[in-house]
């Protein structure tokens, strides 16, 4: 990312090309991110990938949505833990 940024200031043909390189790098590596998230269906990677991805201006309107849908499933799946664990508090 430095030698992106570094070509960024100094805009020569050759770092033109090192710039779109260091680009699609980015790219591919947040794409990489937002794989491995949803294949551990766990929300919270997924939600710090998609922020990346938006910084990026990448696409990912599906895959904000599959986040919100996991982030659900998790709260429900929390929810009878939380159910359980207060009414033992109400009996002690």
């Amino acid at each position: 990312l430095k030698g992106t940024l570094k070509a960024a200031r100094a805009p020569s043909a050759q770092s033109v090309g090192r710039l779109e390189l260091g680009l699609l790098w980015e790219r591919c590596r947040v794409r990489g991110s937002i794989a491995m998230a949803i294949q551990l269906a766990d929300y919270e990677v997924l939600k710090k990938a998609l922020d990346d991805a938006d910084s990026l201006g990448l696409s990912v309107e599906l895959e904000h949505d599959l986040c919100d849908e996991l982030r659900d499933q998790e709260q429900r799946r929390l929810e009878p833990i939380s159910r359980q664990t207060s009414a033992r508090s109400r009996t002690a």
